[in-house]
């Protein structure tokens, strides 16, 4: 019996850029645009310069671009820095069937390792769309049983999409992508005890599954073997990180060519955790509707589905007082208040360590609570419900559906540019940062990739 990674490398073996459909092409050089302005502003932040400093020990040879810094590595610690760079700010894009964050992890993969070979931009956008549509169907097999168990999904999975994006690039055969995806089920790796205490390690985490894609496709290409049943198998994917079940393996492979799961790629519109956002959105629609002073809610009272509660929900003295900047973005009473205080602007700004001090902010925090609702999970009219007490006894609620950021209300191309204009302009000038916005969109026409990587830097 042919295995699933077998099947899925045929697939992408035989993956043409003129096969993919112009809508997905748009839509994957969307997910470019968006990351490559998530790793220009991430280049200004302590994580990113730390990322740096650690890979410049190596000395390596100079191959690939690390973006906003004027820097080169080896192919994969470029990949590892850009995609810390990509994800650190909690603001990159999100495959709701799964809970993951695909771009973050495909982008430095096609990036590093196709600068390093110099391809040009048809491949490149040929290798992001393999791993995407390959890291989305591995994503939807078991959605949220990983996240139950604390692993972190984005991280294990993206290692098999920036894999996939890496082997496309380096023309694997499929008997060594096959290769190559058995490898890297043996990299795979993330936990999310980082969001108990705000530590930084899950910003790593595509970063480290884009490194470890290069990794595995490189050693397939030199003849390296892995085991073909990395997700079926008695002690595969699934069943070692989440023990036995009754798995739709078929997912795996469902509607390859044909379903593109590119489209449902969505931008985030705030720089925090997603699964506060309906509960955020709909908040700030109560404040707005009834016109509400905040000094006057005694309670905000949220109702939300159970699968968000160890994320952003518990424990209790953690997101209630976070202790660093980075934990804010995994706070549920901090996100809501902070809307309900800034409104639909916020930046990556306002979850830092300065901002966590705001009295303000702290003192709406102590006034949310929540409540679990049955329900199952719907990406696509996920919606909002919260009832806000005010001192002198009324009680204004509603429930608001589809809410920012879900299948039914993507981010619009427009606000991903303007997210891009923005988040660019804190590293390059703004003449700059509109040629680069040009060579991304016309990234089909590049005779080499290393034209657009070489003004990732000022």
């Amino acid at each position: 019996m042919t295995s699933y990674a077998q099947k899925q490398a045929d697939f992408i073996e035989n993956l043409s850029y003129h096969g993919i459909p112009l809508e997905v092409i748009h839509r994957a050089k969307l997910c470019f645009l968006d990351m490559i302005g998530l790793c220009l502003f991430s280049s200004q932040l302590d994580f990113g310069k730390v990322m740096l400093e650690v890979v410049k020990e190596f000395h390596g040879s100079k191959e690939s671009t690390i973006i906003g810094f004027g820097e080169s590595a080896p192919a994969p610690l470029a990949a590892l820095v850009n995609g810390t760079l990509a994800h650190g700010t909690e603001f990159c894009d999100t495959y709701h069937k799964g809970g993951v964050h695909l771009g973050a992890c495909i982008v430095p993969a096609a990036l590093a390792i196709g600068e390093k070979k110099g391809v040009d931009g048809k491949t490149v956008i040929t290798s992001a769309v393999a791993g995407i549509e390959i890291f989305a169907r591995i994503a939807s097999v078991a959605p949220t049983e990983f996240h139950t168990r604390g692993f972190h999904p984005t991280s294990i999975f993206g290692t098999f999409g920036s894999t996939v994006t890496a082997a496309k690039i380096l023309n694997l055969n499929s008997d060594q992508i096959a290769n190559a995806m058995g490898i890297c089920g043996s990299q795979a790796s993330g936990i999310f005890e980082c969001v108990s205490d705000g530590s930084w390690v899950k910003r790593m985490h595509p970063g480290w599954s884009a490194h470890c894609g290069l990794i595995a496709s490189s050693l397939a290409y030199k003849g390296f073997t892995g085991p073909r049943a990395v997700y079926e198998g008695r002690f595969g994917l699934f069943r070692s990180h989440i023990g036995e079940g009754n798995y739709n393996f078929d997912r795996l492979t469902e509607g390859l060519g044909n379903d593109w799961e590119t489209l449902t790629l969505v931008s985030k519109p705030y720089p925090c955790c997603g699964l506060s956002y309906s509960s955020m959105d709909c908040a700030l629609h109560l404040k707005h509707k009834f016109n509400i002073d905040l000094i006057h809610i005694e309670e905000i009272h949220c109702m939300v589905n159970e699968r968000i509660i160890n994320h952003v929900c518990e424990p209790s003295h953690i997101k209630y007082t976070p202790p660093t900047g980075y934990a804010s973005q995994f706070s549920f009473p901090y996100a809501v208040s902070l809307m309900l205080i800034k409104e639909e602007n916020l930046s990556v700004d306002d979850f830092s360590d300065e901002m966590i001090k705001d009295p303000q902010i702290s003192h709406l925090a102590q006034k949310v609570k929540y409540s679990v609702i049955q329900e199952s999970w719907e990406p696509k009219k996920l919606y909002g419900w919260v009832r806000i007490k005010m001192k002198d006894g009324r009680v204004y609620e509603d429930k608001i559906s589809p809410t920012k950021a879900s299948l039914n209300c993507p981010t619009t191309d427009d606000e991903i540019r303007e997210k891009f204009r923005r988040n660019a302009s804190k590293v390059l000038s703004e003449s700059r940062t509109l040629e680069l916005m040009k060579n991304i969109e016309n990234l089909e026409e590049s005779k080499d990739i290393r034209k657009l990587t070489n003004l990732c830097s000022q």
